[in-house]
């Protein structure tokens, strides 16, 4: 099977990579899959530690803050990853291919027909970050014809200023009922209006329960809170 171009139910292109297309995928992202669900699972287990006790936010807080730390302990210092720290959100990247990626809470992961939403508005930092995601995805998404016209594509990102430089960015979105996904988002208003590109990495199930009944506290999500947003000064 080939890659899928699905439609979302917003009516936005919606690229799915087949399940048995994700290993190799992951390898031209110098990823493998074995390490990733060795952070996955990391990350799981760390939220399934929390519990009523702590804090509100501790489970929005476990998946940040933990799932960071092992995604920069796993790959940082190998294949070219380096750590990410500028614009106050932490996570990983190559220089040479231009990619970056963080770690997500998210609504929904791993649904083709469902466009997964993060847990609160993505701030200022992410935006900005993120803005290479958009100008590729307002070069590409103007038709199926277009998209899938290769020289097209590059000729429109020449002139909207995208080239090797222009970071991509990931996030390894992690949902409460511990599916997980790694997909660049489009951010518009805070919000993911879309994917360019989404790899469906784990889906729950009975081999690995770490679940944890979601609660009120789940919903805050500590990134957002480290996401600074920009307001103009007043004179």
């Amino acid at each position: 099977m080939s890659t899928k171009h699905n439609i979302s139910i917003s009516g936005l292109l919606n690229t799915v990579v087949d399940t048995d297309k994700v290993p190799k995928r992951l390898l031209e992202l110098n990823l493998n899959l074995t390490d990733l669900l060795e952070v996955i699972h990391m990350t799981l287990y760390a939220r399934n530690t929390i519990t009523d006790f702590d804090v509100p936010g501790s489970r929005g807080d476990a998946i940040y803050r933990k799932g960071n730390l092992f995604l920069r302990e796993k790959f940082v210092g190998h294949g070219g990853w380096e750590l990410a720290t500028d614009n106050h959100l932490a996570g990983i990247i190559h220089p040479e291919l231009g990619i970056r990626i963080l770690v997500q809470n998210v609504v929904k992961a791993c649904d083709e027909f469902v466009i997964p939403q993060p847990i609160s508005e993505k701030g200022t930092s992410s935006t900005y970050i993120a803005e290479g995601n958009l100008k590729e995805y307002q070069c590409t998404h103007l038709s199926f014809d277009f998209y899938n016209n290769a020289e097209a594509i590059e000729q429109v990102k020449k002139a909207n200023g995208l080239d090797e430089q222009t970071v991509k960015l990931y996030y390894l979105m992690i949902d409460a009922q511990n599916n997980v996904e790694l997909s660049r988002p489009i951010i518009v208003n805070g919000k993911f209006k879309d994917c360019i590109e989404r790899l469906f990495i784990y889906k729950a199930n009975t081999d690995f329960d770490v679940t944890h009944p979601q609660t009120d506290d789940s919903n805050q999500d500590v990134d957002d809170c480290l996401d600074f947003h920009i307001t103009p000064k007043t004179q």
